[in-house]
């Protein structure tokens, strides 16, 4: 048995194995949509911010509503890849 066979039969033998380029993928696209989501959290928490304390609270709640909306549709994108 070459050197090479024996590696590889080791290499074989191991638990590890490497990912597929899918799912380094997937792993990037939910850190990726995770960020997104986070981004639309602070903008949430800024509008909220405004909204104690503006004369118009009415517009910075719709704002910071939507801004929590985007960020509930973009985690449940981040959940519906399949692993």
């Amino acid at each position: 048995m070459s050197q090479q066979d024996k590696l590889e039969a080791w290499l074989s033998s191991q638990a590890f194995s490497w990912p597929t380029p899918l799912q380094i993928w997937e792993a990037s696209r939910r850190e990726a949509l995770e960020e997104a989501a986070q981004e639309c959290d602070k903008i949430d928490r800024i509008y909220n911010q405004y909204r104690k304390q503006s004369d118009n609270p009415t517009y910075h709640e719709g704002k910071s509503d939507g801004a929590e909306n985007c960020a509930i549709a973009i985690r449940a994108l981040a959940a519906d890849t399949k692993e």
